[in-house]
């Protein structure tokens, strides 16, 4: 199915191009003659056909009579949200590895193909569930349970997420400015990344970011989760604590804290913003009164002063695990 498919190099750096050939078929090794390409227990194209076959592939990868391809991704989406997949690991799906819950991924299944392979649908589907919304904190009753979801599973925020969070949050976008050689031993500057672009939406993992690799980014090398690293390491602390992502979007001119101070807002206003925009909630009362304490040390004329308070405060909730975990 992808003999007449290619790749070719792009216009900059590290670009490919995937391009389909005219010609190419694999030949039949005893004959010599061009064996046309078929999807498993699916008729084979024509030969001689000129069309391309992903658009067949992906006809057959899609259609109702096909059971896995919903299965597979029902899974997948499942596990993103939720930490565990209803088949774990979530790329081995065999009979001999069974759901958690069989009724519950063949109705998702179901559903997802009814709705003609509607992925915002499904995604709505899931963190509208009760099983989403369960609080994280164990029981005596679930502390022990890591299959069938009785309580949320805390993770921690992927690496792009958690990147695009503190720019959300400080209000300071990240540059993606220079670019990794194929080997990775060697940056180059590139100007070709629009200023605000997020870090979900990297083509790649060719840009450099120190932060993003602290955080387990993966190469791409492999169609597999696997390269994706979500254990917390000592690493990941020095990068948050010390690091200059954090500390640059701080000390950034852009960085939100200015705008407030030259809106002469009350330290108790700001430590409400703060906590809204990193956290969807307000302090309660021990939280206001500490952070409170904290911005009351600075002198009142001296606005550089406020503005340490200010990034003293931000830099506390976005090092938080309130922050960092998916709770």
């Amino acid at each position: 199915m992808f003999a007449r498919i290619g790749i070719k190099n792009g216009d900059i750096a590290n670009e490919v191009i995937v391009e389909t050939y005219p010609v190419g078929e694999v030949l039949h090794p005893r004959k010599g003659v061009a064996m046309p390409g078929a999807p498993l227990d699916a008729p084979p194209m024509k030969a001689g056909n000129s069309e391309d076959p992903r658009v067949v592939f992906s006809q057959w990868l899609t259609a109702k009579e096909n059971p896995f391809f919903s299965r597979a991704i029902v899974n997948r989406v499942w596990r993103n949200f939720m930490g565990r997949g209803l088949i774990e690991a979530e790329d081995d799906l065999r009979v001999t590895n069974p759901a958690s819950n069989p009724a519950l991924l063949d109705a998702l299944a179901e559903d997802f193909i009814k709705d003609g392979y509607d992925m915002k649908k499904l995604m709505r589907k899931i963190v509208l569930s009760a099983a989403y919304q369960r609080s994280s904190l164990p029981n005596a009753m679930n502390e022990n349970d890591d299959r069938f979801y009785s309580r949320f599973l805390p993770r921690r925020l992927k690496a792009e997420i958690l990147l695009d969070a503190c720019s959300e949050v400080t209000g300071v976008p990240t540059p993606f400015n220079q670019i990794l050689s194929r080997a990775g031993d060697a940056k180059t500057a590139y100007a070709g990344y629009p200023k605000g672009l997020r870090a979900l939406q990297l083509p790649d993992a060719s840009v450099a970011s120190r932060f993003l690799d602290a955080f387990g980014r993966p190469e791409r090398a492999q169609a597999c989760s696997c390269e994706r690293q979500q254990d917390s390491t000592v690493g990941q602390a020095l990068h948050v604590f010390n690091g200059n992502t954090l500390n640059e979007k701080l000390r950034s001119k852009e960085f939100l804290g200015l705008q407030w101070i030259s809106e002469n807002l009350s330290s108790e206003k700001i430590i409400e913003r703060v906590f809204l925009r990193a956290l969807s909630r307000k302090p309660n009362a021990d939280e206001l009164l500490r952070f409170l304490k904290i911005m009351a040390e600075a002198d009142p004329k001296d606005p550089k002063s406020k503005q340490e308070s200010i990034e003293d405060l931000v830099w506390a909730v976005l090092t938080s695990k309130e922050f960092v975990f998916n709770h």
